[in-house]
């Protein structure tokens, strides 16, 4: 009987110690997410400044002209890890290069090379900082973001032949709000690729003519993005 304790107390023993080891292996086995890190990515993003006529001085409502851009970019964060649950902070700033110019001509019949305003938009520069949450699957991480985001665009609105009534090049950094969700997975060593879309919107920018009309703009957007980061 005696012999009988010690044999299933050894057994027991045996096989906590067993389990315990496998346990260790595992956890050295899977990969770590807490720690600084940077990045760079490219975004694809559907940019649409809204224009909207305050005082109904020229169209007396709202004007959407959407366009494609592109906006590479950098990040640099920070993770910390509650087993499966990984929470975050980061900030990443990305530039844009192309400007969408529209004329418009107020006669259904404008002669060729006539009109009646030049409208620009360009996003410049693209700011976030932004909190993140997810859940760790193997070496997934799948998250949701948000934060605060600060879009610098420049606006103009020329009049030909009537600068009183233009509004020459005036600049929205207004903060907004972005929210968005990604997956980021591990590849080796520090190294993990990363996809995620975000969509922002700002407060208006009002600007005011030299003939006293107000005219407002919100930025907003919507990008996919990917990008490589090094987790430290």
């Amino acid at each position: 009987m005696k012999k009988s304790v010690i044999m299933l107390v050894l057994m027991v023993f045996a096989a906590t110690a067993l389990a315990g080891a496998v346990q260790v292996k595992k956890e050295k086995n899977e990969p770590k997410w807490s720690g600084f890190y940077f990045g760079l990515n490219a975004g694809f993003a559907r940019y649409e400044p809204n224009w909207t006529d305050d005082d109904y001085d020229w169209f007396g409502g709202t004007l959407i002209d959407p366009y494609s851009t592109l906006l590479p970019g950098g990040t640099i964060g920070y993770n910390h890890q509650y087993g499966s649950l990984v929470i975050g902070f980061e900030v990443d700033g990305a530039i844009g290069f192309m400007e969408n110019e529209i004329k418009y001509s107020f006669d259904p019949t404008p002669a060729p090379g006539t009109y009646d305003v030049t409208k620009t938009d360009k996003l410049g520069l693209l700011i976030t900082a932004r909190g993140r949450m997810g859940f760790v699957i193997d070496k997934a991480l799948f998250y949701l973001t948000a934060g605060v985001a600060m879009p610098s665009a420049e606006h103009t609105w020329i009049e030909n032949g009537d600068a009183p009534d233009s509004w020459p090049t005036f600049k929205n950094s207004n903060l907004g709000m972005v929210v968005g969700l990604g997956f980021e997975h591990r590849l080796g060593g520090g190294l993990t690729i990363k996809v995620e879309f975000l969509s922002l919107k700002n407060s208006p920018k009002i600007a005011e003519n030299a003939d006293k009309y107000k005219i407002s703009v919100v930025e907003s957007l919507a990008m996919l993005r990917l990008g490589f980061n090094y987790l430290f």
